[in-house]
């Protein structure tokens, strides 16, 4: 049992982690804002050159900046749209309509995004009487035509890689893993408490809608903390991070955001489906095996110890009821300050395996504003 004393240390820097985790949301939000909007300004001011060079009269000065401009507002643009497409309350009926029908849609939206936004710049800086606004003009349908290519193209790669993975899409177009490679990462395992029960209280197909509800939750929190969805196994969530003292103590983070998300949705949950999800985890980290695996469908796999050790954690963590669960190879991993959340649990003899593991498991009040989301629920 914890002294009144360090149950108050552990949630003072629980709230601590709390706080940083909603500016770490934020910031991961601006980065990827800046790198959409940065490639779009690129190509923008690329293409607002050649055009200028076939155009009398405009400079290539003149042509960069509308370029550049055009490209601002349209990758400004593109991040909100898609942003508000991720939106809680619009995710469900957008995941509804068909995949290509969904294309076309974005990609009509995305149409006049481009064509207002080269619009707009153009009447702005570019000298008045070329009547390049003309919709007769051949290089302003040429804008057009590029702008209808690229909202295509924009709303497929954006559409494909939300089905597969940031980081898989990215691995498969550089080929990481086309031979199979070792490498050191940290795993994450989430399951959801008592689904089972759940499934047969509200039926499979409120069930479904539940789980991912659920699932999108701990994707937002993952995600935050630079980790990266390697795989959904029924109701459980496989996070991976390469291995460093930083991706441990994002894998903490992660555990707290995720607890702080479910706290957050809890009303909704309860009036949706009369019930707030809870969650144990467990996280182990070592070399794993990484290649691609498949041939009429493809993923990429890791393999070895380290993820059916990690595996192994979380079924004792949801035994005892932890929260979190972490090997001592994490634990050492992570700062000072973080892994005085921990307490040991000493050697432990995990299922399936001959070796026993040194285990910590996070502190009852560390969980902060989530705490009750993963440890309980509600129901």
């Amino acid at each position: 049992m914890l002294s009144d004393d360090n149950r108050g240390i552990a949630v003072n820097e629980a709230q601590s982690y709390t706080c940083a985790m909603i500016f770490a949301a934020l910031a991961e939000q601006r980065r990827l804002a800046g790198r959409v909007i940065s490639l779009s300004t690129f190509f923008g001011a690329l293409y607002g050159m050649v055009i200028a060079y076939f155009i009398d009269g405009v400079s290539f000065a003149t042509g960069l900046l509308q370029g550049a401009a055009t490209g601002i507002i349209i990758g400004s643009g593109v991040f909100l749209i898609n942003t508000l497409s991720q939106y809680r309350r619009w995710r469900r009926q957008i995941r509804r309509i068909p995949f290509l029908l969904l294309v076309v849609g974005k990609g009509v939206l995305y149409l006049l995004l481009f064509a207002g936004a080269i619009s707009g710049t153009v009447w702005l800086l570019y000298p008045r009487g070329n009547n390049i606004l003309d919709w007769t003009t051949p290089y302003f349908l040429v804008s057009i035509a590029f702008s209808a290519i690229l909202s295509i193209a924009f709303t497929f790669i954006l559409e494909v890689r939300s089905i597969v993975g940031r980081s898989v899409f990215q691995n498969f177009l550089g080929g990481r893993y086309h031979r199979p490679i070792s490498e050191r990462r940290l795993f994450l395992f989430v399951d959801l408490n008592d689904s089972t029960r759940i499934a047969e209280e509200i039926g499979d197909l409120r069930y479904l809608e539940f789980l991912d509800d659920f699932l999108q939750d701990i994707a937002v929190a993952a995600n935050a903390c630079h980790g990266e969805i390697y795989k959904y196994v029924g109701d459980e969530v496989i996070v991976s991070w390469p291995f460093s003292g930083e991706a441990a103590a994002n894998c903490v983070r992660s555990v707290m955001e995720m607890g702080r998300i479910v706290s957050a949705n809890a009303d909704e949950y309860r009036r949706n489906y009369g019930r707030v999800p809870a969650f144990c985890a467990g996280s182990h980290g070592g070399n794993v095996v990484a290649g691609e695996l498949g041939g009429d469908r493809r993923e990429i796999a890791y393999l070895g110890d380290t993820v059916n050790t990690a595996a192994r954690i979380l079924d004792h963590a949801k035994r005892d009821g932890n929260a979190l669960v972490i090997s001592d190879v994490v634990h050492e991993a992570l700062d000072p300050e973080m892994a005085g959340l921990f307490l040991p649990l000493g050697d432990v003899s995990l299922r399936g395996r001959r070796q026993r593991a040194n285990l910590f498991a996070l502190r009852a009040g560390a969980m902060n504003a989530g705490e009750a989301a993963v440890a309980g629920g509600d129901d």
